[in-house]
């Protein structure tokens, strides 16, 4: 109460992040105060280099998908064929309150932390204010509960209005859930 400013970012579940501030957060990009977690399993030295070769061409693919994505969903999943024949899934999404640039800067930013998290691990995570990715040897996501979302209306020009709203202050909350993880 006796602060002028306040962040709160809680991921939860591994599916949905909430953030609330005492400023606008609205179309901001941030990637502090970030947090990583890691698989206990690591991949085998005589894979290591093919698995991180193909693990960034998927996170690279993964992070343009979900970068394109339009103001209701910045989300993308999908996996590829490691090294001998073992499969790395992937996901990748930001707030879509950002632009397709700043989605794309802040996973390339998380992406960058896979050296301080999990290099050579089997799974890695990285949650930051504006995006998240996670990588996995196992199934994360179950494709069926990505829900479709509703084609977007038809552009109609607005009339001129003599009212102007001032989104610049005031308290915002994003409440980002798209999936549900198979494993926890």
């Amino acid at each position: 109460p006796n602060r002028k400013e306040a962040i709160a970012i809680g991921w939860y579940d591994e599916n949905c992040m909430l953030r609330y501030s005492n400023r606008s957060i609205y179309g901001v990009m941030e990637t502090e105060p970030s947090r990583y977690y890691w698989n206990i399993n690591n991949i085998s030295s005589s894979d290591l280099d093919g698995f991180n070769q193909e693990l960034r061409k998927l996170l690279d693919s993964i992070r343009s998908e979900a970068a394109a994505g339009g103001s209701l969903r910045k989300f993308a999943f999908g996996n590829t064929s490691g090294p001998t024949f073992q499969t790395i899934f992937a996901l990748a999404q930001c707030t879509p309150d950002i632009s397709k640039q700043s989605c794309s800067d802040c996973l390339v930013g998380a992406f960058g932390d896979i050296p301080n998290c999990c290099d050579g691990k089997e799974g890695g995570r990285v949650y930051r204010p504006s995006c998240y990715f996670r990588f996995e040897v196992y199934r994360i996501i179950d494709p069926t509960t990505v829900k479709q979302l509703p084609s977007p209306p038809p552009i109609h020009s607005p009339p001129p209005s003599t009212n102007t709203t001032n989104i610049s202050q005031g308290t915002y909350e994003q409440r980002i859930c798209m999936y549900t993880p198979l494993h926890t």
